[in-house]
């Protein structure tokens, strides 16, 4: 009894170790690259000309028997279900290569449409130590502890301050993780004297912002409060929480310690473009839509690309004078002082599960994250760059706050109901302004923002059809190029 029991227990053993031997083999068999093969890998990208700008024409004077056909989600997801029309495009086009969105990535996962890392990562020894930890570990957690992805950048935000304005006033500089209490506290220390043209703020939108409400959307997402109950079917802007904040932040407006966003779409906060004779589009910088840039903000909190209108306006206006700034991070909930608000990745790269070339995939994906292409990315992207060692310094200044805090694993990137937002955005701002310029009370507005923002929230649930908050297809604002 004993004698077939041992026998049957290793015929077991074989019976399970060895398919899986031979899965394992397979799967890196299929990840073997070999460079004197011509491949032509499809991908799904944001556009073809982003593509070969930011990857493909250097990857390929690398590796010039790799092509590529490039597929282009550019309008083909704008106001539509991002989910099911992502979910088309990659059915028809069948893309080796796919540029993800986060909340596209942990479908993906989810659904075992990617191929996971984790093996041709291990066999090739490729770093990701020197990566940001935060990227990998929200990549893991959204790929349910694997990695089916990985991403060359990621955007945050951070608050600048002008250190010349704190000194004239004798207020010390703000620091790392401090409340949003505290921050807008810090702004009510500043003069308010003069006119709306003249004026010093104690603190500036971020650019791009255009509704009041924003900046209580801002402050509410870095508490983790969500605008939606979990079904989507209600706003939760009734709670005391909301109420207080409501308060806080219109105020706040209303002292003229916090600047009202003023039409940045025209000017994308600062940015302006326009186009010559010759039909290339150039990009010119208006200060006076950035009060930061113009001097005339203690402090704003904004991403990366403030460093860049930096630039520009130091190469653009060479007698413009530079703004002598400093950096900490973004305001943190109390309650998670080491936890980003804005932390996002805007683009992530996976391979197709059913691709037939998976190892030429591979060896794209492992050079657009490699030491080569990020220091080749961090002398132009506005973005911040997923490894550390390009992390240092621009114009001099550490950009250490932006690599301080660690993303929020939890959050998921919200969806709402098809034209919910723009109708709510539309609400928030007429009621904020109305609060503001106390046409109406803090509590007639707010109670007017969740009646009519309710309204239209049940409305726009009738379709079925969803939107994604923000890019749907990544890129960001590195789609931003100036020829």
């Amino acid at each position: 009894m004993n004698k077939w029991s041992g026998w049957l227990g290793l015929t077991l053993a074989l019976v399970l170790v060895l398919p899986a031997c031979s899965k394992g083999e397979t799967k890196t068999a299929e990840a073997k690259f070999n460079k004197d093969e011509k491949v032509k890998l499809k991908i799904l990208y944001f556009n073809e000309q982003a593509f070969y700008s930011l990857y493909g024409n250097v990857f390929q004077a690398k590796y010039p028997n790799i092509t590529f056909d490039v597929v282009s989600s550019m309008g083909n997801l704008e106001g539509k279900d991002p989910v099911k029309e992502f979910d088309k495009l990659v059915e028809v086009n069948k893309p080796d290569i796919i540029m993800m969105s986060q909340a596209q990535y942990e479908k993906f996962s989810a659904d075992g449409k990617l191929y996971a890392l984790d093996s041709v990562i291990q066999q090739d020894k490729f770093d990701l130590e020197n990566m940001v930890p935060g990227v990998i570990e929200l990549l893991k957690n959204k790929g349910g502890s694997k990695l089916y992805g990985l991403s060359p950048s990621f955007t945050t935000k951070a608050l600048f301050y002008n250190k010349d304005l704190f000194d004239k006033q004798g207020i010390p500089y703000p620091k790392d993780k401090m409340s949003w209490e505290e921050v807008l506290q810090l702004a009510k220390r500043f003069p308010t004297t003069g006119t709306d043209e003249t004026r010093i703020y104690g603190l500036a939108q971020s650019m791009f912002m255009q509704n009041p409400f924003d900046l209580v959307q801002t402050i509410a997402q870095s508490k983790t409060w969500s605008l939606l109950d979990a079904e989507g079917k209600n706003l939760t802007i009734s709670t005391p929480e909301w109420k207080n904040l409501f308060e806080q932040v219109v105020a706040g407006y209303q002292s003229k310690s916090i600047s009202q966003p003023g039409n940045a779409a025209a000017t994308a906060g600062g940015v302006v473009s326009s186009s010559k004779d010759d039909g290339k589009t150039r990009l010119t910088i208006d200060e006076n839509s950035n009060l930061f840039l113009a001097g005339r903000a203690a402090m704003m909190i904004d991403n990366s690309f403030l460093l860049n209108q930096m630039d520009m306006m130091k190469n653009m206006k060479k007698d413009a004078k530079p703004i002598n700034w400093g950096v900490v991070t973004e305001p943190v909930d109390p309650a998670n002082p080491d936890v980003s608000g804005s932390f996002a990745i805007s683009q992530i790269f996976g391979i197709n599960a059913q691709s037939a070339h998976i190892g030429a995939a591979w060896e794209f994906i492992k050079y657009v994250h490699s030491d080569e292409m990020a220091k080749i990315r961090s002398k132009s992207s506005p973005e911040l760059i997923s490894r550390s060692a390009y992390a240092s310094d621009k114009q001099g200044r550490s950009l250490e706050a932006f690599y301080k805090l660690k993303p929020n694993s939890d959050a998921a990137a919200q969806l709402y109901p098809k034209g919910f937002r723009a109708a709510f955005s539309k609400i928030t701002l007429e009621e904020t302004k109305a609060a503001i310029a106390k046409t109406k009370s803090l509590a007639d507005a707010l109670a007017a923002i969740k009646d009519k923002g309710q309204k239209a929230l049940t409305e726009a649930n009738i379709s079925g059809e969803k939107e994604q908050e923000g890019n749907v297809m990544g890129g960001g604002i590195q789609q931003i190029f100036i020829n």
